[in-house]
């Protein structure tokens, strides 16, 4: 597995690099912890499927990630209702940014 350190709302937290995920997610509560409940966008709940299941509370928008010395993304994530604290960067974003 990759993990790359990047800052988010003042935190520095590790995020899983996951091509074979099709969706960038977060725990709902590393979503608290980081103080992004202001940005959750409720009109994405449902179910995600997959390895799982888990119910989606919704999608964090416009979330400002800052990678090395101020280099500055905008991502966004769907919310898991799961007990874990997590975040993984899926092919969404990757796509999306070219990476």
């Amino acid at each position: 597995l990759y993990y790359v350190r990047w800052q988010i709302s003042g935190h520095v937290v590790e995020i899983m690099v996951d091509s074979g995920s099709q969706t960038s997610v977060i725990a709902a509560g590393m979503m608290r912890k980081l103080s992004l409940q202001k940005r959750l966008n409720t009109r994405y709940q449902g179910v995600a499927a997959g390895v799982g299941a888990a119910p989606i509370l919704g999608r964090v928008e416009n979330c400002p990630v800052m990678i090395g010395a101020g280099v500055e993304f905008h991502l966004y994530f769907l919310v898991l209702d799961v007990s874990h604290d997590m975040m993984i960067l899926g092919i969404d974003q990757m796509r999306r940014f070219k990476w």
